[in-house]
């Protein structure tokens, strides 16, 4: 919650909200205030609190998705490869609180990082075709493909990227 609202802040209602939305008020702020206790021992001097607002040190610590959504929106091959290798997949996989507005945040999230790694991915494709570097293409074309096996059009974009290349026998075999 902290990496993803990076860099504003996060009030400790919302966060409370989210974890604790079905406890008692007073036993919610209790375990909010247990689970941070824990987080700084554990990772020291990351975590910033102030009485009503939380986030993370980014001078102090890395974080794939802090990375991922800054990379995400240059225009250059390079910070655009860099960003996908960055994303691992759906945020916090896995991962089960049962909490309804938890649960809500999180699908939200995922789909909303999901269709900007697509999106990240696409124009990095883009990038490759314009510099005739089909492979490439190819390749990042692949690992959408295994992120999201029904995405049609990196389904369409190696069938006519094998065609570009000679490869007709590899496009149909893509097409089936």
């Amino acid at each position: 919650v902290l990496a993803l609202a990076h860099p504003r802040e996060v009030n400790r209602e919302r966060l409370l909200d989210l974890l604790w939305g079905d406890s008692d008020r007073g036993l919610a702020r209790q375990s909010l205030r247990q689970a941070l206790t824990t987080a700084k021992r554990s990772v020291g001097g990351v975590l910033r609190a102030d009485r009503d607002l939380l986030s993370l040190d980014m001078d102090r610590c890395n974080v794939d998705l802090v990375a991922f959504l800054e990379l995400s929106n240059a225009d250059d091959i390079r910070s655009l490869h860099d960003a996908i290798e960055h994303y691992q997949g759906p945020l916090l996989e896995g991962l089960s609180i049962s909490e309804d507005e938890f649960d809500h945040w999180l699908n939200v999230e995922r789909a909303r990082l999901s269709k900007l790694a697509t999106e990240t991915m696409l124009r990095l494709r883009d990038l490759y075709l314009a510099e005739g570097n089909h492979a490439a293409a190819v390749s990042i074309l692949q690992r959408l493909l295994e992120l999201d096996p029904a995405c049609e059009e990196a389904h369409r974009s190696l069938m006519r990227t094998f065609e570009a290349t000679g490869q007709r026998s590899v496009a149909l075999q893509q097409y089936q």
